[in-house]
């Protein structure tokens, strides 16, 4: 199993157990802008995973998904320090 693998099954991992912390035990108070950076680099890894398998229409697609999320994130982190 490659590295990028293990860090998209850990990063999986992670975020399951986020959600269900926060839905089922309590809930959790974080930042707004974590979870889309979260959702981001996960699918910023699942591009460069699939283009590096040769699967590269939907890695391309995967890659641009986390572009355009990067920018909002990236508005709202610009929103908040004003």
């Amino acid at each position: 199993m490659n590295l990028l693998k293990s860090v998209n099954y850990i990063i999986g991992i992670i975020g399951i157990g986020l959600a269900v912390t926060h839905f089922f035990i309590k809930s959790i108070e974080l930042p707004e802008f974590i979870m889309p950076t979260f959702l981001l680099v996960f699918l910023l890894l699942m591009g460069i995973e699939k283009v590096k398998a040769k699967e590269v229409k939907s890695g391309y697609f995967y890659i641009g998904v986390a572009i355009i999320m990067s920018l909002a994130v990236l508005k709202n982190i610009y929103d908040n320090l004003l």
